[in-house]
């Protein structure tokens, strides 16, 4: 048995030396949680014990998808104090010791394991700490031939107030008869989980409930988290290790209210087939009466994640900057903010629920123009609004004034939408809560060559590493899919990263050609450096030079990939049409074509009738 803290995998080497010295086969661990019912389907037999604890098998590996006997389950940390199943006191373990709830019936299998009518099995127990009394019921639910089953925790608070605690479901994971897996995230569905050395096999906890907080780490620090209550801290750890898994959400009932959370538990052989469609494309998240949201693109219905199909979930078209307050909010009316000045802010709230949104706070925050923008570390408070939303309609903040732009250049802007009505609940994570939005668009002006047909800019986005991930494969991918003909991207990463990047990699990339210390993009339409070696934490700029024609309209972004994950990106828009003038430049920083007279002036009898038009009437005004 592995000891809780310590890294131990000599077990089976201990098991083959006895049996040659005693010549006696010893039996393998049970791997079985405590009186257990078996659904016994196909790919998947799942073990549920009375305490609900799960162990689950998959036909192709002997051993169980948690370590020992059934070191998995849900665990509640209300008043100070822990309550589970208590694993450690149940087999094969290298969890902890906690108060287990009372438990009061464990039935099933029922259903038949089809479709509409899935194998069941049902726990249910009673959890009470003298002031607080929650009911339990944990629900497994498995269709035949699926490679995930559902879990489902309905809560009831029996007691006479509020009662507010934390939720976890957490398990000690096993890889492919493996102890040892790397960590996995997909911010798209919330999922977090692992693979194995070959990356060949996938296990996830899949939520239909989106959780407050996840991590992936050495199973260890998982179970301290949950033994003590922490706050999961939504990392996860790129290092090969022995790991465990968990999800958190924060929940508070009244008196006699009930919620329930749901989740998959998903095997895999790639990425695509461990996620779900049922997670994959989630429905609205609002409670149904009112539901407000910010779009995170063009096409965002609400649905959350926002971005099923990878859709770049940093390019808000609700959210608008102008120069003066002018009420103007189209999707193409966005102003690159303007240093030395007061510039405005609109935003366009929308409410796809049933039911009118009252007082809703509109919160508008500014960034540097990071690639992975967390909250709320790189965000710097600008002003806000309130605003009253009808239902199924929209409504438009005043102007906010933003007055606190530290210096020229790009930067990014959030918001976050506060509601009574309808609360965040996924803070910080832009794609899967739809009260939260962003804006990371910079309009291109390209100063015109010497031939007034081309203009050249360089701007810059910012690689960040990721915390507490000290070997994480980083890429910076340059996407351009309607460049322009004759136009040209060169892209400078800073000099430290970049000796480190050839020292460790050689200059990998993809579509581009490493040239002297630049990348010259080569198409067509991406190109990716590969595996920057980033600190956790660190950050470094990436500077994109752009030569292109002036008269054509164009875009490309700059995403940052974490372990494949896309974390956030910026977007560079030409738009082909001048800005608004100013009174000041005229052009508002872009060079116009000089005007050129010529060299020879001819002049034809209307011309010359007009110059004696004019004298006339000289004459005539004349003092």
């Amino acid at each position: 048995m592995k000891k809780r803290g310590i890294v131990a995998h000599s077990l089976s080497v201990a098991v083959i030396f006895l049996g040659i010295v005693t010549s006696v086969a010893l039996a393998a661990p049970p791997e079985t949680p405590p009186n257990a019912i078996t659904i016994a389907g196909s790919p998947l037999r799942i073990e549920v014990g009375h305490n609900m604890s799960i162990q689950v098998y998959h036909q192709n590996y002997e051993h169980g998808a948690t370590y020992g006997d059934a070191d998995s389950g849900p665990a509640w940390y209300i008043d100070g104090q822990i309550y589970g199943p208590d694993l450690l006191s149940h087999g094969d373990s290298a969890a902890f010791n906690s108060s287990e709830l009372t438990w009061i019936d464990h039935r099933g299998p029922s259903g038949s394991g089809t479709l509409g009518d899935p194998w069941r099995v049902e726990t249910t127990g009673q959890l009470s700490t003298g002031t607080s009394t929650l009911d339990v019921t944990q629900l497994i639910s498995y269709v035949n031939g699926r490679n995930y089953f559902q879990l489902d925790w309905t809560m009831t608070n029996r007691g006479g107030g509020q009662s507010c605690f934390k939720f976890y479901h957490a398990a000690d994971i096993y890889f492919a008869n493996d102890d040892y897996g790397f960590g996995y995230y997909d911010a798209g569905s919330g999922s977090v989980g692992g693979y194995d050395e070959n990356r060949t096999w996938f296990m996830v906890f899949a939520p239909i409930t989106r959780p407050d907080r996840y991590r992936e780490a050495y199973y260890d620090s998982i179970w301290e988290d949950v033994q003590s209550g922490r706050d999961l801290d939504n990392t996860i750890d790129a290092e090969y290790l022995d790991n465990g898994i968990g999800l958190q959400w924060n929940l508070c009932l009244a008196a006699g209210e009930t919620q329930t959370i749901s989740n998959l538990w998903s095997f895999g052989q790639s990425e695509a087939e461990v996620i779900p469609t049922v997670v994959a494309r989630a429905t609205p998240e609002g409670p149904g009466a009112v539901d407000v949201m910010v779009r995170d693109h063009i096409n965002d219905d609400g649905s959350v994640p926002s971005n099923p199909n990878g859709e770049p979930f940093w390019m808000s078209p609700d959210v608008i900057v102008r120069h003066e307050a002018d009420g103007r909010t189209g999707e193409t009316d966005f102003q690159n903010p303007t240093f030395g000045q007061t510039n405005y802010i609109y935003v366009t709230v929308r409410n796809i629920g049933t039911e009118n949104a009252s007082n809703v706070r509109v919160n508008v925050y500014w960034g540097d123009p990071a690639l992975l923008l967390a909250w709320p570390d790189s965000w710097n408070f600008i002003g806000a609004a309130t605003v009253d939303v009808p239902a199924g309609g929209r409504s438009v903040t005043p102007e906010i004034a933003w007055t606190n732009l530290p210096s020229p250049g790009h930067r990014c802007l959030l918001v976050r939408l506060e509601s009574d009505q309808d609360p965040i609940r996924d803070e910080g994570n832009v794609p899967g809560d739809n009260n939260i939005a962003q804006r990371n668009l910079h309009i291109l002006e390209l100063p015109r060559g010497a031939d007034s047909s081309t203009g050249s800019e360089d701007v810059e986005a910012i690689a960040v590493g990721p915390p507490n991930a000290e070997t994480a494969q980083v890429d910076i991918a340059v996407q351009y899919p309607d460049l322009p003909p004759g136009a040209q991207l060169i892209i400078r990463i800073e000099r430290d990263l970049f000796d480190r990047w050839m020292q460790a990699t050689g200059g990998d990339v993809v579509n581009g050609t490493v040239r002297g210390e630049e990348i010259i993009a080569t198409g067509p339409d991406e190109t990716i450096i590969r595996d920057l070696p980033l600190n956790p934490g660190e950050q470094a700029p990436i500077t994109i030079h752009i030569d292109a024609p002036i008269a054509d309209p164009f875009s490309f972004q700059v995403v940052e990939r974490v372990n494949g994950v896309d974390t956030g990106g910026n977007v560079y828009w030409h738009t082909a049409l001048l800005p608004e003038p100013t009174p000041e430049t005229g052009d508002d920083g872009v060079d116009l074509p000089e005007i050129k007279l010529p060299s020879e002036l001819t002049c034809t009898i209307p011309c010359f009738g007009a110059i004696l038009l004019t004298l006339l009437v000289l004459w005539l005004i004349r003092p």
